[in-house]
């Protein structure tokens, strides 16, 4: 598998050169990098790629997980606000917007998010997991488990959710741990 993500990390990136307005192609270039997990990489390929292509959310996007990868949560919000400014609907963009906010410990917003997200995607388990760390943060045990339980309905492979849920249950009989 890695020798497929590096051949089409050669590939996008021989395509973005030739073709440098190649949204699709910037956009599988900075998919490529993230699957190899180089977040160096990916900001630097990102910061290249805004500047041809500004008005692309998918870039601003990958610039926000690169810098949430960094640890650099509020620039990572910037990046995602600005994916959103392009695309109000990008409901990723979106996603990825409340994880940061849960980085940055602005759980109500987050918990915002995420609910727009779910509203976007209803399928979409990890938002559903998400929104329940968000709710518990806030002490909010019975909308955490209720989203936990959703999560895991949506996909009962997803044990992240299951042991959220378990976490969430706990602290709701203990307060928080």
């Amino acid at each position: 598998k890695s020798g497929n993500r590096a051949g089409a990390e050669e590939s996008f990136s021989r395509v973005t050169k030739q073709e440098p307005d190649n949204d699709i192609g910037w956009e599988g270039y900075l998919l490529a990098i993230r699957g190899g997990g180089d977040f160096h990489k990916l900001l630097a390929a990102s910061e290249e790629a805004a500047q041809k292509n500004p008005d692309y959310g998918a870039i601003w996007k990958y610039q926000g997980i690169a810098n949430s990868g960094l640890d650099n949560p509020e620039e990572a919000l910037s990046a995602f606000d600005k994916a959103l400014e392009i695309d109000p609907d990008y409901y990723m963009a979106l996603y990825y917007k409340g994880l940061a906010l849960v980085s940055l410990k602005r759980y109500t917003e987050a918990v915002s998010a995420f609910v727009q997200v779910v509203k976007a995607e209803p399928a979409y388990a990890k938002a559903w997991n998400n929104m329940g760390v968000a709710f518990n943060y806030l002490g909010n045990y019975e909308d955490a488990i209720n989203a936990f339980d959703k999560a895991y309905e949506l996909d009962p492979s997803f044990t992240q959710a299951y042991e959220n849920r378990a976490i969430a249950i706990e602290e709701q009989k203990h307060g928080n741990l």
